[in-house]
C-alpha cells in the first residue's frame, strides 16, 4: 500500500515538472506597438502647451497603439529629455488593434524649475515583450523654456529737493518708466504701488500698465508713468522722504516682481523768532532789571543759534549788561528755549526819570547749512529808571511851585502900585487945581515950575540946591 502511494507521488510531480516546462517554452504573444509624433502630449499649468518658464508643473502624457491588437500583455514608457534619462513608468490600459479605440497611455509628471531655457525635445520610448517591430516604438515633441519675465523700474531723476514753508502742501512728480522683458506670447498686467514715509503721501498713475507680446523672441516693452509725491507742510529738511516704488507682473508661472527708489529733501531754511512778555521795565535807583526772552527755532532744520545784544556799544557805559548764555546749541524745528539777561541801573544819582534805555536782542543762527543763509532776528526792551525817592521829589516839585506862585503875586502887585502913581502924576498934570506954591508964582506974574518929582517951584530962576 504504501509502495503504491509513493509511486503515485511520483507520477504527479512528474506531470507538473512537465507541464511547467510546457509552459515556460510558449512564446509570449505577439504585438506591434507603436507612438507617434501627435500622441506625445505635454500639459503646463494643466493645459496643452510646448512653451514653459521654469518653475512651472510639466506632465507628459503618451498614448500607445497596437498595430496587431489582442495580444497586449503589458508595456513600460520610458520619458526622455534629449538623451537625459528622466523616468519609466508603466502604461495603464490595453491598447486597441486596428480601428479600435485607445485605452492605453502613460503619464510622467516633471518640474522644470532645473531646466534649462531653449528647446527641450520630450522623447518617450515604449518596451514590451513580444513586440514584433520596435522601430516606430519612439517619438517625441518639442517644448520651449523661455526666461522668465522680468521688469524693471526707472526713474529719470531719483532726488529732488523743494523748498517747503510752513504754510502749503507742495507735490512733486517723478517721471518713472516700467520696463517688461517677455518671451512668451500674449499679454502682460504690471501693477504699481507706491510707499513712503509717515505723513507724506504718493501715488502712480496710471497705477497699471498693460503689455502685449507676440511670441515671436525675446522682447523689452516700456511703458511710462508719473509718480506724485505730496509733501506736507512743516516737512523737516534733516528728514528726508524715501519712496519705493513696486511693480508687478502676473504673468506664466506667477507674479514677478521689482521697485525702484527715489528721494525727496527739503531744502533747510533758518528763521529764529523771538519774543518776551517784559517788553518794558521800570526800576528803581541801583536795581537791576532781569529779562527773560524767549527764543523758537521756526526753521525746518536742527540749528544753533547765538545770543546777543545788538546795540550794546551804543548803550550809555553806566549800564552794565548781564547774559548767562550766549549760544543756543541744538535747537530741533519747533523748539523754544529761553535766555535770561541782566541790565543793572546806572548808580548815577538823578532825581529825573531817566530816558528809555532801548536794548536790541538778537538771535542768530550759527554755522552753515546747506542752501541756507545765517538768519537773525531782532527785539526791543525798553527799561526806565525813576529817580531815588518819590517823595522827595514831590516835595521839591511843590516848592518849586510855591515859589512860583510867590514870585508871580509879588510882581503882579509891584506892577500894579507903579501904575497907579504914574497915573496920578498925569492927571494933575493935566488940570487939577494950584496948589498954594503955584498960586503964588502966579500972583507975581510968575510961570510956576513944576518939579519932576512933583513940586512946584514959584521962581523958576531959582536953581535948586
Amino acid at each position: 500500500m504504501r509502495t503504491v502511494i509513493l509511486l503515485a507521488a511520483l507520477l504527479g510531480l512528474g506531470a507538473l515538472a512537465l507541464l511547467a516546462s510546457c509552459a515556460r517554452a510558449q512564446p509570449a504573444p505577439l504585438v506591434d506597438l507603436y507612438v507617434t509624433e501627435q500622441d506625445v502630449v505635454l500639459l503646463v499649468g494643466g493645459f496643452p502647451s510646448a512653451h514653459a518658464i521654469p518653475g512651472e508643473l510639466l506632465i507628459v502624457n503618451v498614448t500607445i497603439h497596437d498595430a496587431i491588437g489582442g495580444n497586449f500583455s503589458g508595456a513600460n514608457v520610458s520619458f526622455y529629455d534629449g538623451d537625459t534619462y528622466l523616468g519609466t513608468m508603466p502604461a495603464r490600459g490595453v491598447p486597441g488593434g486596428p480601428g479600435d479605440a485607445d485605452s492605453c497611455f502613460s503619464q510622467l509628471i516633471l518640474d522644470t524649475g532645473n531646466m534649462a531655457g531653449g528647446i527641450h525635445t520630450m522623447r518617450v520610448e515604449v518596451i514590451s515583450e513580444g513586440d514584433i517591430n520596435t522601430a516606430n516604438n519612439s517619438a517625441g515633441t518639442n517644448l520651449t523654456i523661455h526666461d522668465r519675465p522680468s521688469v524693471d523700474v526707472r526713474f529719470l531723476q531719483t532726488v529732488r529737493e523743494v523748498a517747503v514753508d510752513n504754510a502749503a502742501h507742495v507735490t512733486v512728480t517723478f517721471s518713472g518708466s516700467a520696463v517688461v522683458f517677455n518671451t512668451e506670447p500674449g499679454y502682460l498686467m504690471v501693477d504699481l504701488e507706491s510707499s513712503c514715509e509717515l505723513g507724506w503721501a504718493s501715488i502712480c498713475g496710471p497705477d497699471a500698465l498693460e503689455y502685449y507680446f507676440g511670441g515671436d523672441g525675446p522682447e523689452w516693452q516700456t511703458r511710462d508713468f508719473t509718480l506724485y509725491v505730496i509733501v506736507p507742510s512743516g516737512a523737516r529738511a534733516d528728514m528726508p522722504c524715501n519712496l519705493t516704488v513696486k511693480a508687478r507682473v502676473l504673468g506664466k508661472g506667477g507674479t514677478y516682481e521689482a521697485s525702484g527708489n527715489v528721494s525727496v529733501r527739503v531744502k533747510p531754511y533758518d528763521e529764529p523768532v523771538i519774543s518776551s512778555d517784559q517788553s518794558y521795565q521800570v526800576i528803581a535807583q541801583k536795581q537791576t532789571a532781569t529779562v527773560t526772552v524767549r527764543v523758537q527755532n521756526a526753521g525746518n532744520s536742527v540749528r544753533s543759534f547765538e545770543f546777543g545784544i545788538a546795540n550794546r556799544a551804543y548803550l550809555s557805559i553806566d549800564w552794565r549788561i548781564d547774559i548767562g548764555n550766549y549760544s543756543l546749541a541744538a535747537m530741533a524745528p519747533g523748539e523754544c528755549r529761553n535766555v535770561t539777561f541782566n541790565a543793572s541801573v546806572p548808580d548815577k544819582f538823578s532825581i529825573f526819570v531817566s530816558y528809555p534805555a532801548m536794548f536790541v536782542v538778537k538771535v542768530t543762527s550759527i554755522g552753515s547749512n546747506a542752501s541756507s543763509t545765517p538768519a537773525e532776528a531782532m527785539f526791543y526792551i525798553y527799561i526806565y529808571r525813576h529817580g531815588p525817592d518819590y517823595l522827595v521829589c514831590t516835595i521839591l516839585a511843590l516848592v518849586l511851585i510855591v515859589l512860583g506862585i510867590g514870585m508871580i503875586y509879588f510882581f503882579a502887585k509891584g506892577v500894579s502900585e507903579t501904575g497907579r502913581k504914574l497915573l496920578t502924576g498925569n492927571e494933575k498934570a493935566a488940570g487939577a487945581p494950584p496948589t498954594k506954591k503955584e498960586e503964588t508964582a502966579l500972583s507975581k506974574g510968575l510961570p510956576p515950575v513944576r518939579e519932576p518929582d512933583g513940586a512946584v517951584r514959584s521962581d523958576p530962576f531959582k536953581t535948586k540946591r
